[in-house]
């Protein structure tokens, strides 16, 4: 049996969209992107950094829950991930956002290679079609579920939620306009050891 299909939902005239992996077994029951603690997290992030969920659009690469949250076992269900993706871009152009805020690594869209979210997160990148740009970050998930792995602290979790927040301030300011303006940089070169 297929899970509940889980649609995009928010301002259809958004500036910035929001794209997950896949819903979970709270957003599965209720139809919803974003519903369950990922959600609640999110909308903690959201409110740090000055946004609202009136003004974004909401949605998930994947709109079914994947069995096991697994993505290699979609076709139990019946479902194809190049499909999905196919339609999301489909739902990304009728909403015509000027940025894309990726939730985890599933989320970049082909924008990157599958070298791991580490690498891209924080990046403004160019879409497949080049419109709209992409600003990847971890998924608040890895937030809530982190495991603790040996030598890690709180601090770890606690940074993490930063580097987060700054790749969606980064997201905000980015969906202000449509082009990939990418920020100026200044690089110096130290000769000695006093530079």
């Amino acid at each position: 049996m297929k899970p509940n299909y889980v649609p995009g939902l928010g301002n259809p005239h958004a500036k910035l969209m929001v794209v997950g992996e896949a819903p979970g077994e709270v957003e599965n029951q209720y139809g919803r992107p974003f519903v369950g603690p990922t959600g609640e997290l999110l909308d903690d992030l959201f409110r740090e950094v000055g946004i609202r969920r009136d003004d974004i659009w909401l949605t998930n690469v994947i709109k079914y829950q994947p069995p096991y949250n697994d993505f290699k076992l979609l076709h139990q269900i019946g479902v194809s991930f190049q499909e999905q993706v196919d339609n999301l871009w489909t739902e990304i152009r009728s909403i015509k956002p000027n940025c894309i805020l990726a939730l985890g690594e599933k989320a970049l869209l082909g924008c990157a290679s599958r070298e791991g979210i580490a690498k891209y997160r924080g990046s403004i990148l160019p879409s497949k079609d080049g419109s709209p740009k992409v600003v990847a970050t971890f998924h608040p998930a890895n937030l809530l579920y982190q495991k603790k792995r040996k030598g890690q602290t709180g601090l770890f979790k606690y940074a993490w939620k930063y580097v987060m927040l700054a790749d969606m301030r980064r997201a905000v300011e980015q969906s202000k306009f449509p082009e990939l303006n990418l920020p100026d940089r200044n690089l110096k070169i130290a000769r000695n050891s006093l530079d």
